[in-house]
């Protein structure tokens, strides 16, 4: 699994998830990016990669309402809290992955509500 939360003080964290995940991708390796990757843009560096070495990309997109992040993310103690300012500008510019961008198959999994799976 590659994660920029793995490096949280690197400078060009998205720079050097990439090359992590090529590396991995070019040692024929399956690999799992656990971020966000909120919207099109911010998704496109990895699909644009995985294209060009021949991988097929899936991407699972956890449905889960707004109310119940926010209030996951208060229970988070620090520094694994997001700034309420962060959720909310993630929330704004959140779009479901497609097809349509280049992914080879999208699964949609619905979000749990409070309470219901661990954290």
């Amino acid at each position: 699994m590659v994660s920029k939360d793995h490096w949280p003080n690197a400078r060009r964290r998205e720079r050097r998830q990439l090359r992590v995940v090529e590396e991995h991708l070019r040692e024929g390796r399956s690999v799992v990016v656990d971020n966000t990757n909120a919207s099109v843009e911010r998704r496109s560096g990895l699909l644009d990669l995985a294209h060009r070495l021949g991988v097929p990309v899936r991407a699972v997109f956890v449905d889960t309402p707004f109310e119940v992040c926010e209030q996951r993310n208060a229970r988070q103690s620090e520094p694994d809290r997001v700034p309420d300012v962060g959720l909310r500008a993630t929330a704004r510019v959140l779009s479901a992955p497609t097809l349509a961008e280049g992914f080879d198959s999208v699964e949609v999994v619905p979000g749990m509500g409070p309470g219901s799976a661990p954290d």
